[in-house]
């Protein structure tokens, strides 16, 4: 019996010594939790105060700088910070597109149409011209070789195409082409010929096909010989 009640306190002993220990263990835990939470909050009372240092020097720095803190922002397009709203800046856009798309005036016909006499007189003038698909700029006395034309040796034929005629002083450009009374350009055959040979040489390996041709293309010679202008059907239009 007396044994047996030994046993008996020595176990509630135990369970009691346990129970302590872990209630301190927990009182422990709770302390070191409590720590934990005030190294934290210190933390980020320093990490605010440091922030706020950053953003007060930064202040103080364009404060005290010479020159205009809108100069911060380089290449950037500041006029909406100069006071001007964004109405205004959408009218004076609108206004600058109507100057670039407003037609000509008269005055400036007019000085286009004298140019372009003086040119006719001097010679010294040049066109654009589309024939035998291909594009050339040509002046007077200039020889071009274009692909084959329907036109005999010696014969006299007019250049219809004209994208573009200019000179010195004047540039008037078609939309792709020129009104066709407003320029009259005028070219002799001087001669139908072919061209220098081309070899086409054709081989598949290891197939023994081999082929050797020659192409001579049918080319014909032109001679500008003149470039009239009719300054006066030039409009706003052409």
């Amino acid at each position: 019996m007396r044994c047996a009640n030994l046993l008996r306190t020595a176990s509630r002993n135990v369970r009691i010594t346990t129970v302590e220990g872990l209630c301190l263990g927990g009182l422990k835990i709770h302390k070191f939790q409590g720590v934990q939470n005030k190294s934290s909050t210190v933390y980020n009372l320093v990490k605010n105060s440091s922030k706020t240092y950053s953003t007060a020097t930064a202040v103080a720095a364009i404060q005290s700088s010479p020159t205009n803190s809108l100069s911060l922002l380089g290449n950037a397009d500041v006029r909406c910070l100069s006071g001007i709203s964004s109405s205004s800046l959408t009218e004076s856009g609108g206004e600058e597109d109507d100057e670039q798309n407003c037609p000509p005036s008269s005055g400036v016909i007019k000085d286009v149409q004298d140019e372009m006499l003086k040119g006719e007189k001097s010679g010294q003038i040049f066109a654009v011209i589309h024939i035998g698909g291909r594009q050339f700029k040509v002046t007077i006395n200039d020889t071009i070789v274009i692909n084959r034309i329907d036109a005999d040796t010696g014969e006299r034929i007019r250049i219809e195409k004209v994208l573009m005629i200019g000179g010195e002083n004047f540039s008037v450009i078609g939309t792709p082409l020129l009104v066709r009374d407003l320029s009259k350009i005028e070219a002799t055959v001087m001669e139908k010929t072919k061209s220098p040979k081309v070899i086409v040489f054709k081989k598949k390996r290891r197939k023994g096909y081999k082929r050797t041709q020659g192409h001579r293309q049918d080319i014909t010679v032109l001679r500008i010989n003149s470039i009239h202008l009719q300054p006066s059907l030039l409009t706003e239009s052409h």
